[in-house]
């Protein structure tokens, strides 16, 4: 039936629709816990996916953004000394990535504050060097690792909950950042703030720029190393992996 509206509605009716929702959204959120909006979000099937699949969007499983990541991950820790070490992927979601990322890494540990999908991830993929933990990664102390991965999470967060994790990525050697950016002719606005939830910066012309205030990370530790085109909602953007090294600032 959505998908039908879409069809029919005109365009500016459809803009205005969602527009409306994403607003009474953020509204609701306001104030809420990371495990509530995003079990929430889930529960929901909001990123897509059939009724009671947890899935994590179109970011884990088209293969034109997946394979050249993996790809960006196994040459990186290759040429940097770090295959065979302890990786931390932060927002594992649903594991369609971290699977892939396994041959790699001596160990993986996969957080989410989403505990029903903590749970169906441990139980059908947890062994001795896969574990799954149940953490909220802007309020809880992250596991221990080498290597940390943070691929299309920080769109999701306020600029106060991405401050906070910053802090706790300086442990890290390695940090592999992914996050969707609004490219056209008129220029985006950096880190807009929002409330933490299921939707992006992108939509309102802006994205999660480290190097500039607020977060400030200084440029020599920050490297792009992929983007990719992507489609969305409103016209077309970049999908940007940074390399993040912390001990190099």
């Amino acid at each position: 039936m959505k998908s039908l509206l879409r069809t029919i509605a005109p365009a500016c009716l459809v803009e205005w629709y969602r527009n409306y929702r994403r607003a009474k959204d953020r509204e609701r959120n306001r104030g809420r816990s990371s495990e509530a909006v995003f079990t929430d979000i889930y529960a929901k099937n909001a990123w897509g996916g059939a009724k009671g699949e947890f899935f994590s969007g179109r970011g884990s499983v088209d293969e034109d953004l997946v394979a050249p990541y993996i790809s960006l991950v196994s040459d990186t820790v290759t040429r940097d000394g770090l295959a065979g070490s302890t990786f931390v992927d932060l927002g594992c979601g649903d594991f369609r990535i971290g699977h892939r990322l396994l041959p790699f890494c001596s160990r993986y540990t996969g957080v989410d504050v989403v505990r029903p999908l903590v749970d169906r991830n441990q139980e059908q993929y947890g062994c001795d060097t896969v574990r799954f933990v149940a953490l909220d990664i802007v309020a809880d102390a992250l596991p221990v690792g080498e290597v940390c991965l943070v691929r299309q999470v920080f769109q999701h967060l306020s600029n106060q909950d991405i401050c906070s994790v910053l802090l706790k990525l300086q442990k890290f050697k390695l940090v592999i950042i992914t996050e969707h950016y609004p490219t056209g002719t008129e220029a985006p606005v950096p880190n807009l703030d929002k409330v933490r939830g299921g939707d992006t910066r992108v939509l309102d012309n802006s994205g999660v720029y480290l190097s500039v205030p607020p977060f400030n990370l200084p440029e020599q530790s920050l490297s792009l190393a992929l983007e990719l085109p992507v489609t969305y909602a409103k016209g077309s953007g970049v999908l940007r992996t940074f390399l993040y090294r912390p001990l190099s600032a």
